[in-house]
This record gives C-alpha cells, structure tokens and sequence, in this order.
C-alpha cells in the first residue's frame, strides 16, 4: 500500500511520585506547554492536557513514528528534567514509575476534552485514587 493512514486518540495519565502535591497551580501551565513540545517534537499532536496537584491527563493523536513506549518515556524524562532545573519544586520531584493509557474513537475527543478540562471540579467530590479505579474498572477487559 502506497500510503498508510492513521488515527490513533489517547489518553495518558500519571502520578507525581507517592502521589505528591507537587504540581503547583503557578506553574502548571508552563507545564503543560512544556509537555505540549515534547510531544510536537516527538510529531504527536497533543489535543488537551491539565493537571492536579498530583496526576496529568494528556490527551494526543498518536502517529506511528515512534513507539508508545517512547513518547511517554520521553515526555516524562523531559518533564522530569525540565521541573527539576526550573526548581519548581522543594526537593526531588519525579513521576510515579507506571501510567495509564486510554485510547478513544474521534467520536468521543469532545467528551474526553471537556472531562479533562474539569479536572479541578470532578475532584472536589472525588479523591484522584477513586477515580482512578472507577476508571481501571470500566476499562479491564483486556
């Protein structure tokens, strides 16, 4: 086949490490911006990403030119990196050692985007650990 197509919608979450509150509301949106050229380097398009003090939500459109495996590698060795020589955070910051990955049909970005961008209310009423399982629960089947 001469030319290949593909449309690939994830959803990438992680932890600050022991879940910590590290990500501080002042910073944050550097963060994102920051994670959002890792990805453009790595030719992903990233579509929406936000943050709580101790969890990211990254949602892409994934292209084949590099492995799963390495665009999260990479984007939280960058990350990692990046907090730690902008000092943003007193003390060692680093990420949790897994994440969890999530991929969506085009039909359900706009819902996927409006649940990540109510980050800050959905956990008013719920602890990011809750969710987390209530989301492994509506998933495991694989």
């Amino acid at each position: 086949m001469a030319n290949s197509f593909t449309q690939v919608y994830l959803q990438l979450v992680f932890s600050t490490y022991r879940r910590q509150p590290f990500i501080a509301q002042e910073w944050k949106g550097e963060l994102h911006k920051y994670i959002t050229g890792i990805l453009k380097n790595q030719q992903q398009v990233p579509i929406r990403i936000n943050s709580m003090p101790d969890h990211i939500h990254i949602l892409f459109g994934m292209k084949p030119q590099r492995s799963m495996s390495e665009v999260i590698r990479e984007i939280k060795a960058d990350s990692t990196n990046w907090v730690k020589k902008n000092r943003w955070v007193n003390g060692k910051f680093r990420w949790q050692n897994g994440y969890a990955l999530f991929s969506y049909s085009q039909s359900h970005l706009d819902r996927v985007v409006k649940y990540i961008e109510r980050q800050e209310y959905h956990h008013r009423s719920m602890k990011y650990e809750d969710e987390y399982t209530r989301i492994l629960d509506l998933y495991k089947g694989l």
